[in-house]
């Protein structure tokens, strides 16, 4: 079992006053591709962490059935807050995790399948794409390694964790893996 765990908890600092995930991008909001991508993609499992205008996100998002919604309560202590209360709320059946930015519209369905069907070939290692030297995301984990991100703290996420541990590139075409939204100049990239 493979689960997704969608960041999506953030405030949009270096966006503006508005909640970036909830922009339009080509006329629909930015957490809309990302969801909808990762929903027809082979992963099992969808959690999605919110907290900064959890309101606004949960509303807009109520008609996925298929989601599981977490309510990040420290969202302001920095993006490992919703790292570990996803890896807290997984399924115990899940074998591997796939942790997601919400601010990713543009990565494809095949890309995620790309890294899960890698990953269910070779479990030990995490699963790192790459489009030639970049390193992107998302990342899948191996479950051996939930014990190791849940001593992660403040805003940093699983890189740290990744530099203490050995893992296998995935070669990815697209430059999608690269792009997220941080400025409102993204909307048109």
């Amino acid at each position: 079992m493979i689960t997704a765990i969608v960041l999506a908890a953030g405030k949009s600092k270096r966006f503006g006053k508005s909640n970036k995930l909830l922009a339009s991008y080509k006329k629909n909001p930015v957490l809309n591709y990302t969801l909808n991508k990762i929903l027809k993609s082979k992963v099992d499992e969808v959690l999605l962490v919110t907290g900064y205008q959890n309101n606004k996100i949960q509303n807009q998002f109520k008609k996925y059935s298929n989601i599981k919604f977490l309510f990040n309560k420290n969202f302001n202590k920095g993006m490992s807050s919703s790292i570990k209360l996803g890896l807290k709320n997984m399924n115990k059946k899940t074998k591997g995790f796939m942790i997601c930015l919400g601010d990713m519209p543009k990565i494809s369905t095949k890309v995620y399948d790309q890294i899960i069907s890698k990953f269910k070939k070779i479990k030990n290692y995490p699963m790192v794409p790459y489009n030639f030297s970049k390193q992107g995301n998302p990342v899948c984990f191996p479950i051996k390694l939930k014990t190791k991100l849940m001593k992660i703290n403040g805003d940093q996420g699983a890189k740290k964790v990744l530099k203490q541990c050995k893992f296998k590139k995935i070669l990815v075409k697209s430059k999608s893996i690269l792009f997220d939204i941080d400025h409102k100049h993204d909307l048109k990239k």
